[in-house]
């Protein structure tokens, strides 16, 4: 008897901790799912406008848009597979980047989210297919990257978002100073958590960086491919300067039926102790 009360014990002490179990944690876009990539929107100096992006070791947020400029108008999308949170507890977020590069000058970047299971728009006879959970790193571009929107043009005068789907998470102003090789930077804000927690249906969670100031530079970051910094590679194992969310979230709430699994186990045990007494 004592045995069949500790396994039920034990069963239900699982049930309870499944959902009460509470940590900050870190995830990079190296884990599971994620994903990173840049996507160039147009070059200015070209006869026809550039849709395409660059799956490398380093990652341009970059805005620039003169008319006599060589430069693309890049941005900077991120996927995090957060599958095992419960992310309607999010709290605590933030976001942190690895420069790739020594810049001597100031760089402003801006954070945004795309909405849940939002639709890439495909406006450049290119169908990718693509929502904010399943884009691929490899084959996305501009015009089909969910949270953005193609134009067509030569000469650009915004980024392009789609604002019915991307909410201003975050902005920062990184200085010189700070663009040293390998800082690490973070970005927080009580938008980020807030952003997660509308994460019900999905653990998938796509960002969007942009830059914050126009210029014909870039902050450039590392990727989870980056196996070194500024052009040196083969120096660290790929993920080390991988984008990365940190956050405090409980653990995932398991589905009904798991729940009624363990505690039709529960009553397995229960039952066939019963059996044995008797």
């Amino acid at each position: 008897m004592k045995t069949t009360t500790k396994l039920v014990a034990a069963v239900a002490c699982a049930l309870l901790a499944t959902s009460a179990l509470t940590a900050q944690s870190s995830v990079s876009t190296a884990i599971g799912n994620g994903a990173d990539v840049q996507l160039t929107a147009a070059s200015v100096a070209l006869a026809t406008p550039t849709d395409a992006s660059s799956n490398g070791e380093q990652m341009n947020s970059r805005f620039n848009y003169s008319a006599t400029g060589t430069s693309n108008n890049d941005i900077i999308a991120l996927r995090f597979d957060l599958t095992g949170f419960n992310l309607s507890t999010a709290s605590n977020a933030s976001l942190s980047l690895f420069s790739y590069r020594d810049d001597g000058s100031n760089r402003a970047i801006e954070v945004y989210g795309v909405t849940p299971f939002a639709a890439g728009k495909d406006n450049n006879g290119t169908v990718g297919g693509f929502n904010s959970t399943n884009w691929s790193e490899t084959t996305v571009k501009f015009s089909t990257m969910p949270g953005l929107e193609w134009d067509n043009t030569v000469t650009v005068s915004d980024f392009d978002l789609d604002t019915a789907n991307t909410t201003l998470l975050a902005s920062a102003t990184l200085t010189g100073a700070e663009l040293g090789l390998g800082t690490l930077h973070t970005v927080s804000g009580a938008a980020i958590a807030t952003f997660l927690q509308s994460h019900t249906s999905t653990n998938q969670v796509t960002l969007l960086i942009r830059a914050g100031n126009t210029s014909s530079g870039q902050a450039r970051f590392g990727t989870k491919e980056s196996t070194g910094l500024n052009g040196i590679t083969g120096a660290v194992p790929a993920g080390t300067y991988a984008p990365y969310l940190t956050f405090t979230a409980s653990a995932a709430v398991p589905e009904p039926s798991t729940f009624a699994a363990l505690a039709g186990a529960a009553a397995l045990v229960f039952a066939t102790s019963r059996r044995r007494r008797s």
